[in-house]
């Protein structure tokens, strides 16, 4: 409702304009393409590369132009291309495949941009690069190489108080309350979460068709009040993907979701006390979970990051929101690659574990818990805390668990 389509520009198929962007001039977009956030598309007007020309902007296949980003003259954005944070690109510079302008890049003239080039920082120029990352006012040596696929990546290696370093490009880790530690348990360079203290990874890496997200936890349990812990949010309260290492079903769970249409993975929740890597593949239509690298589960999925973005109204992206624990390596890539091969051999004792039996966690094991199991089995009633009346230990709730509180109940 607060985008603006002006003056002469031209929007067709299933572009999306969402947030508070504005399109204008002689613009013209096609395809899938994206404009969000506080974003500007301004085509036309004269530009000089070899010679004055004039001209529309051109933006199209799945291109996303986000945060304040600028977009003017008579360039040509396609692909994947990413133009994002503070980047102001003008003249008629082209940017494709999956290339990334952020930052607070400025290009000009008639370069292009295209593979998997990522401009950063204060980087200024009119080059022509298809690979690595340029940092740098007119710095033409100021490229470095990227893994294949490279998003972000924080190792944690190094101390910080306020914003966790990226391990190639400027896009830090805001620490919200996430205290660094040296070691943990064998793992050497940790964020510590206590349950109220996250992570804030910047919006822009989730607005992408394909995601690969993949981070070590060590989760150390429930809390006092037994509610769902995330290792991952991205989105609102109706559109998001969510992570949590276990659900009320006792299972950990990755959901998709525009807000209609909801795509939900599972697999036996995270071992507590004990470094778990968990990996979230969104990549092709296909959804995939992996647990300490194994496939857990896999499915097909008709919704993309950039859908998620698109259908909520507020793109809030949190890592361990409401956890407990701590987290180490966590890498994004927009292709599917290899996870980390450091081994974390080291554990800790679980906390608030609870009392066995004790569906309705008042401290004691008594009739009252009996009677809630038995209307949560009719149907009739929920349970306070399900992990509590896994007596069974398969994951579930069920007469078996009934029958062995019943057992207890009868011999004390």
């Amino acid at each position: 409702p607060d985008a603006m389509v002006l003056g002469a520009a031209k929007i067709s198929d299933s572009v999306r304009i969402t947030g508070h962007a504005v399109v204008a001039g002689n613009t013209v977009i096609r395809d899938s393409a994206v404009i969000a956030d506080r974003a500007v598309v301004h085509g036309g007007g004269w530009v000089y590369v070899d010679g004055w020309k004039t001209g529309d902007t051109e933006i199209s296949g799945n291109a996303v132009i986000s945060g304040n980003a600028v977009v003017s003259g008579m360039c040509r954005i396609s692909g994947d291309a990413k133009i994002t944070q503070k980047a102001y690109v003008c003249d008629a510079v082209t940017v494709s495949g999956h290339a990334v302008i952020k930052g607070m890049s400025y290009l000009y003239g008639g370069g292009t941009y295209s593979g998997e080039a990522i401009t950063d920082g204060d980087y200024a120029n009119t080059e022509s690069r298809s690979s690595g990352v340029g940092f740098g006012w007119l710095d033409d040596g100021g490229w470095h190489r990227t893994p294949a696929g490279y998003a972000a990546a924080y190792d944690f290696a190094e101390q910080t108080a306020f914003w966790a370093r990226d391990g190639y490009t400027a896009t830090d880790l805001r620490q919200s309350g996430a205290v660094w530690a040296a070691e943990r348990s064998t793992a050497k360079g940790v964020m510590n979460l206590d349950g109220s203290a996250c992570l804030l990874p910047d919006r822009s890496l989730f607005r992408t068709n394909d995601l690969q997200i993949t981070m070590t936890a060590l989760w150390k349990g429930e809390n006092s009040s037994r509610s769902v812990q995330e290792l991952l949010h991205f989105g609102d309260d109706s559109a998001y993907i969510s992570l949590t290492p276990s659900d009320r079903n006792g299972n950990a769970a990755l959901t998709v979701t525009n807000g209609k249409t909801a795509v939900t993975l599972t697999a036996p929740a995270l071992q507590k006390g004990v470094w778990n890597r968990v990996t979230v593949r969104l990549i092709g239509g296909k959804a995939s979970l992996l647990i300490n690298g194994t496939e857990a589960d896999s499915r097909s999925c008709p919704l993309t990051p950039l859908d998620v973005m698109c259908a909520a109204q507020q793109d809030t992206a949190v890592i361990g929101k409401g956890f407990r624990g701590a987290v180490d390596e966590i890498l994004f890539s927009f292709q599917e690659t290899d996870e980390p091969q450091t081994v974390f051999t080291g554990s800790e004792p679980p906390e608030d574990e609870p009392v066995r039996g004790d569906v309705n966690a008042d401290g004691t094991v008594d009739q009252a818990d009996a009677v809630m199991l038995d209307r949560y089995l009719l149907c009739a009633g929920s349970v306070t805390d399900w992990s509590a009346g896994d007596l069974h230990e398969d994951g579930r709730l069920d007469a078996a668990d009934l029958a062995l509180l019943k057992r207890y109940l009868l011999h004390t």
